[in-house]
């Protein structure tokens, strides 16, 4: 879960720098003496870009900044009451869409058209709500990796817990048997002394 979830920040920061980048170059495309049909390719291309994240960004089958909505539960432990009784625990990880196709959150990315400048100026508008949206995603993943990262040390003290107290468990029978040897072999030999 926390690769997965790791995986998934990553993308999301990256898209969020390529989308500063996009946005660079539409404030570049405001003035008058630039060619705007060469920003236009660096934006296509940067969009691009951004949607070969979104397809890559998987870790074990499991994409959550190309899934359209809903989440994932990734175990944390299983508990057990005092009957015995086992239930498993879970955290639950909300997907971010950062598609940039029909229907995915950064779709409007899709649209940017800067070769005007009326086109560059409704863009300005449009991408600093695309850079809040990859913003948030990766704000989301970032609490529910650090979330991930806390139960994990916590099943680890846990089994140290646990180990430890086993141990001690097993070590105080020891002690036990052995002082009992003891006096057991100390009895023998009074008793063969007595013969």
């Amino acid at each position: 879960g926390s690769s997965t979830v790791a995986v998934a920040r990553g993308a999301a920061e990256q898209i969020t720098s390529l989308l500063t980048q996009v946005k660079g170059l539409i404030v570049q495309a405001q003035e008058s003496n630039v060619d705007r049909t060469k920003i236009q390719t660096d934006v296509t291309e940067l969009t691009n870009q951004v949607g070969s994240i979104v397809n890559a960004a998987q870790f074990n089958g499991l994409n959550l900044v190309k899934a359209a909505t809903g989440t994932v539960n990734f175990l944390a432990s299983l508990d057990r009451d005092s009957a015995g009784a086992v239930t498993a625990s879970s955290i639950s990880v909300a997907a971010a869409s950062l598609e940039t196709t029909a229907g995915g959150g950064l779709a409007a990315l899709a649209t940017v058209d800067v070769s005007t400048a009326a086109g560059a100026a409704s863009a300005l508008t449009a991408i600093e709500g695309l850079i809040q949206t990859a913003v948030d995603a990766s704000a989301a993943f970032g609490s529910s990796q650090k979330r991930i990262e806390i139960q994990g040390e916590f099943v680890r003290q846990l089994t140290d817990a646990l180990t430890s107290g086993i141990g001690a468990l097993t070590d105080a029978d020891l002690e036990e048997a052995a002082a009992r040897l003891q006096s057991l072999q100390v009895q023998q030999q009074l008793g063969i002394q007595a013969l």
